[in-house]
């Protein structure tokens, strides 16, 4: 059985972006496996990008839209985005940029890891700024997403994660276009965890138990928290 795939794109005020990038996705992803989907939540957006996403979303089953009622910023966008996600792996851009169909396959080659991460630097040791996107096993998603709020703690996570972390090389700077346009005067949310908030359920049928699963969570939910 396929393993599926979930992608999160949290976006505001990027109608172009939408318009002109979202037919590449499409056409990719059935490549990489039959079981995908994309998981849209536009956050506040004023153009029509809400609009391009929602025809989209009526034309394929596999693309869900998101419309909260209220500017909810980026990290919580996106963790709205993960409580209605269903694939076994989750993949979100760690910044606002696009994530390409090419780029998604390369971090998709390395999915026999836990973690994998796209830097658009070479080297065994990429700074935090080079991350780009995060491939992830959907029970350890949860606790990852909070870090990409900070990517200069990333190298940390690679750390932590150790030989179950992959670093795959994408996109170079320069070659990204923009979901998100901050809107002025906002705050956004904390992005701190609440400790008693309870993990995103893993779906029915999704991938197996990783070796020392409930040692490296706890670790990892620890590292998210700063105990």
């Amino acid at each position: 059985m396929s393993v599926s795939l979930s992608i999160l794109l949290a976006f505001r005020n990027c109608q172009g972006v939408l318009g002109s990038r979202l037919p590449e996705l499409i056409e990719t992803l059935p490549d990489l496996t039959p079981h995908w989907e994309l998981i849209l939540v536009d956050d506040a957006s004023r153009d029509a990008s809400a609009e391009i996403a929602e025809e989209y979303a009526q034309r394929y089953p596999q693309i869900r839209l998101i419309t909260p009622s209220q500017p909810r910023g980026r990290f919580e966008a996106l963790r709205l985005g993960l409580l209605h996600s269903r694939g076994d792996y989750i993949l979100i851009p760690i910044r606002q940029a696009w994530a390409t169909g090419d780029a998604i396959g390369r971090m998709w080659a390395s999915r026999q890891h836990l973690l994998i991460l796209g830097s658009s630097e070479v080297g065994d040791f990429p700074r935090g700024e080079s991350f780009e996107l995060v491939l992830v096993q959907r029970p350890f998603a949860g606790t990852v997403l909070p870090v990409l709020v900070e990517p200069e703690k990333i190298p940390l996570l690679v750390e932590r994660f150790g030989r179950e972390c992959a670093i795959v090389r994408v996109f170079p700077r320069g070659e990204q276009a923009s979901l998100w346009e901050e809107l002025p005067n906002f705050a956004g949310v904390s992005t701190r965890c609440d400790p008693h908030e309870p993990a995103v359920p893993p779906p029915a049928g999704s991938v197996g138990a990783p070796r020392n699963r409930p040692l490296l969570l706890r670790r990892l939910k620890d590292f998210a928290l700063g105990e």
